[in-house]
């Protein structure tokens, strides 16, 4: 190769290298771009969404009753702090028992934002950058709040929080959506990484669903108690005497509806409900003063009697649904299932009724005895699954199969009699004995079969020998 060859060749690899590394780089700066503009999107999307909305409906109600804008900044960032569960003082008096309608719906919209963009192609560190985004923008808004609030309490009856405290709910909430978010479809890897077994997982979606039921009933209860007291619910309505006035009343009811869907679930379960100084649980009840709020229209008046001990029937036909889904072979796996069911729907009932509750200001308190509402739920769960369990543990038909051997499936090498590495289970996935490599296969465990030719004998039968058909045992077919 001649002087001048060599050196073209070498300027158009350096020139072609050149090239490739400002690629590279604008290629990294537009990544970077786009990864700054989509973490401030998902910090301040939802947050500025939501402050628009209560900056909206602040100025219609403002113009329904005829008021000035002044102090409505301050007026959207108390309900910002109310949105978030965090209590606050109105003329001195502490008002804890907030609504979790929009608690609810916020939570939802968070999840749903993380996880449209968690997709599974994130990196471990792209996805704490995502988490710490998600919280880092409503806990500015939070500050900021505060500081308004703080503010304008020397001109207006509302008294700023604790602001520890509302950091801490602020976070809560949003960790919950974003735990939620990152979750979903995430949820057999997560137990995996936590060392859940399948049936631990299984035994936590009863559980789930056990009181998803607890819920379900509980609304419909409420929607027949508006329906038979629905002249007591339209004299409340009345109450508000403008059109603006019924308005705001029938709004904070629905805004309001989860807690008293919440208080009517542990109603059900046996625990007792307070309203102010009304009171009462499925067996007795007695009147007292309530809020003038037309959804607690739903609140038994005191004549019920006695026979509203037949609403123990809906406990215990969820209990019966659970323990049905909780069924195992295996009386120890079963009672195991049956105690994660009644655990996880004691702890979200538990969990809902402290959050569903709280001071009422000059009225007293609101809400459901939490301790008696865990209690009452995991021994509906609890004691008739294992009476269930007990039952079909007894039956012949489950004696008959728990003491019937199970059929290993052996695959052997050619031409090999060992028959020492081979994969075997029962039925119920326990261990049988049968050589040194032997394992469980569970439901969601997927065994691979090399695929090779000489893996299996095959013999072809010979002139004039008959082809014998046989099931999967080996049993001949006649």
């Amino acid at each position: 190769m001649s002087e001048p060859t060599a050196r073209s060749t070498i300027g158009d690899s350096l020139v072609t290298r050149l090239r490739a590394t400002r690629r590279a780089r604008r290629t990294q700066a537009v990544t970077g771009t786009q990864s700054t503009r989509e973490l401030f999107v998902i910090a301040f999307a939802v947050p500025i969404a939501l402050i628009l909305l209560l900056g909206l409906l602040t100025v219609i109600t403002l113009l329904a009753a005829g008021d000035s804008f002044t102090g409505m900044v301050s007026t959207v960032f108390a309900m910002w702090l109310v949105v978030h569960h965090v209590p606050i003082s109105v003329n001195e008096l502490a008002i804890g028992v907030l609504p979790l309608m929009p608690t609810m719906v916020l939570v939802v919209a968070v999840a749903a934002v993380i996880g449209r963009v968690a997709t599974p192609g994130r990196t471990r560190a792209e996805l704490i950058s995502l988490v710490l985004a998600a919280l880092g923008g409503p806990l500015v808004i939070t500050a900021l709040g505060l500081a308004v609030v703080m503010d304008a309490s020397t001109a207006l009856p509302v008294q700023a929080p604790d602001p520890l405290t509302a950091f801490c709910w602020t976070a809560g909430v949003h960790g919950v959506g974003v735990g939620l978010g990152l979750g979903r479809g995430r949820w057999a890897q997560v137990g995996g990484v936590l060392g859940i077994t399948w049936w631990g997982r299984q035994a936590v979606r009863t559980g789930l669903a056990g009181v998803l039921g607890l819920f379900v009933a509980a609304a419909l209860m409420v929607a027949v108690r508006l329906v038979v007291n629905f002249d007591v619910t339209g004299e409340l309505i009345r109450a508000g005497h403008t059109w603006s006035g019924m308005l705001g009343l029938v709004v904070l009811s629905v805004l309001y509806l989860p807690n008293v869907i919440i208080g009517a679930a542990g109603f059900l379960v046996g625990a007792d409900v307070h309203v102010g100084t009304a009171a009462g649980d499925i067996v007795s009840s007695h009147g007292g003063s309530l809020p003038g709020l037309p959804v607690l229209a739903v609140l038994p008046d005191g004549g019920a009697g006695h026979w509203m001990a037949v609403l123990f029937v809906v406990p215990a036909v969820v209990a019966v649904v659970v323990g049905r889904r909780s069924l195992d072979i295996d009386p120890v796996r079963n009672a195991q299932r049956v105690a994660v069911a009644a655990a996880i729907t004691a702890t979200v009932m538990v969990v809902a009724t402290a959050l569903a509750g709280g001071d009422l200001g000059a009225l007293g308190s609101a809400g459901i005895n939490v301790p008696a509402a865990g209690v009452f739920a995991f021994g509906w769960i609890a004691v008739v699954g294992m009476v269930m369990a007990l039952l079909v543990g007894c039956l012949p038909a489950s004696l008959r199969e728990r003491l019937t051997p199970a059929h290993p499936y052996v695959v052997t090498e050619s031409g090999s009699d060992d028959r020492d590495d081979f994969v075997t289970a029962d039925h119920h996935g326990a261990d049988r004995e049968g050589g040194d490599d032997v394992r469980t296969v569970e439901d969601d465990d997927t065994v691979e079969i090399p695929d090779r030719a000489d893996a299996i004998d095959v013999e072809t039968p010979g002139e004039g020998e008959d082809l014998i058909a046989a099931d999967d045992f080996g049993n001949r077919r006649h």
